[in-house]
């Protein structure tokens, strides 16, 4: 078999098994802030209501912009759309990944190739990461970090492609600076992670990378305006007076350093992951043979690439610890997991160069019935552990289904609420899915959850109870 039929089919078979999670998409609803924020975007102006964040809650001045619009301030005819941003952000995601596996493979990998790897990447990340309920599957969430994470793969691909008198242009600079400007915009996390990179790239030379003193001192102060405009919002105070432990150094720090070793060694020990660094390697070794950057490296040493590792763990779990005492949720992590897997290829290929090829001169090659072994067991990790088996169980059990219809009945009661003046009683959800995500105590009458339900659905000061699981 060919080694274009390979590719051709390995493109194929991933197609398909990432087709599940659009297909879950189907069956995602609103939850929780976005009632809130819908509500805020029908009934207020959206500068006023900008600033009013930016005083109050948080400087996030690129990602309010699209909590403060989402779907559902065109109604619940608007569901429709709203399942079609996971599908949007998934498309997204794979582009940026691609685009970043060009930039550093250049001409030593075709189009097809490179396409596949995009593939791997994303397959792994959403099978994987951990919260996808929330990463792809709630508006406020995704827009915020999912988002952030795929312009950011676009931003790091960026400075590889500037090899051409071209890259000096006005278009090429433009696209940089907005690039900059969203990416910090769009949460906290990816603002300290763009602090750390355009910091070390001023002192770290890569091989590849665009060398001009210029433009990498005019992006580092572009970083550091725009990352002053998220750190010194007034609402980041307002926001972590709510927590007890907010603003310790000590306490962050510490727990940054216990959830970068939980983290790492979880992701490490993925077995998806330990079966795509075995396919990987000889493709590195190989690969270092046509590719002078990849030969030296990227002039980047092995414990670079190893404390990179780690770096971006902790860089991710830290202003979680630092602005609210606690790592509440898990989408933080999720940026963490986005940019951990790359890093790990790197980091394959860096060890490689600089001390498995010198212990171990001759990699045994892998036989087309060991790749092959080894594809299908790839493939069937990605679609039944983790987030790829949660997704297959709520589909074809269907769990995912049973959850769609129940929250349908949900929004049909609300509906006909505005109606009468009887008590609001909602049914508690049955049997949720695990890959999707739910925020409410199924029983607790006076849940948060509640009060966003009144507001969007104009029954602000009705009092809305629980009621048994159907």
């Amino acid at each position: 078999m060919s080694r274009r039929t390979v590719f051709n089919t390995l493109i194929i078979l991933l197609a398909a098994s990432l087709l599940k999670y659009v297909w879950l998409a189907r069956y995602c609803h609103p939850m929780a802030d976005d009632w809130g924020y819908a509500h805020q975007g029908i009934t207020r102006d959206l500068l006023p209501w900008l600033y009013g964040e930016y005083l109050n809650w948080n400087g996030r001045y690129f990602s309010n912009v699209l909590v403060g619009n989402g779907p559902l301030v065109l109604g619940l005819d608007a569901l429709w759309l709203y399942r079609m941003v996971p599908v949007a952000l998934m498309l997204l995601t794979a582009v940026a990944a691609f685009a970043l596996i060009r930039s550093l493979t250049r001409e030593a990998l075709t189009a097809r190739e490179q396409m596949a790897g995009a593939l791997v990447f994303l397959s792994l990340f959403v099978q994987g990461m951990p919260d996808m309920g929330e990463g792809f599957y709630w508006y406020t969430g995704a827009v915020t970090y999912q988002l952030g994470n795929a312009l950011l793969l676009f931003h790091l691909a960026r400075p590889v492609c500037d090899r051409s008198t071209r890259a000096t242009s006005l278009f090429h600079s433009l696209v940089d600076a907005l690039l900059i400007i969203a990416i910090i915009g769009s949460s906290e996390v990816h603002m300290v992670l763009m602090v750390a990179l355009h910091g070390a790239s001023a002192l770290l030379p890569v091989a590849g990378a665009s060398h001009s003193g210029a433009r990498k001192w005019w992006k580092l102060l572009l970083v550091v305006v725009c990352a002053s405009v998220v750190v010194f919002a007034p609402g980041n105070t307002v926001r972590s007076a709510l927590f007890a432990n907010a603003h310790d150094p000590l306490h962050s720090a510490w727990w940054g350093l216990l959830q970068t070793g939980r983290f790492a060694l979880t992701w490490a020990i993925d077995p998806a992951l330990f079966v795509c660094s075995v396919l990987y390697l000889p493709l590195s070794r190989r690969l270092a043979t046509t590719d002078e950057r990849i030969e030296r490296a990227f002039s980047l040493k092995p414990w670079m690439t190893s404390v990179a590792l780690l770096a971006v763990i902790f860089l991710c779990a830290f202003p979680a610890y630092w602005g609210t005492g606690i790592l509440g949720q898990h989408r933080t992590m999720n940026v963490a997991y986005c940019f951990f897997l790359p890093l790990w290829f790197v980091n394959l290929t860096v060890w490689d160069v600089h001390v498995f090829s010198k212990r171990w001169n001759v990699l045994p090659r892998l036989s087309p019935r060991v790749s092959g072994i080894l594809g299908i067991a790839l493939l069937l990790l990605l679609n039944l552990d983790r987030n790829g088996g949660d997704t297959a169980r709520d589909l074809l059990t269907g769990r995912a289904s049973h959850f769609n219809g129940q929250l349908q009945h949900r929004y049909a009661l609300l509906l006909k609420a505005r109606t009468n003046e009887l008590p609001v009683m909602l049914p508690a959800i049955a049997d949720p899915p695990e890959s999707l995500p739910l925020f409410e105590l199924q029983n607790d009458p006076h849940h948060w959850v509640d009060q966003y339900y009144a507001l969007y659905f104009g029954l602000k000061g009705r009092q809305i109870h629980r009621g048994p699981a159907p």
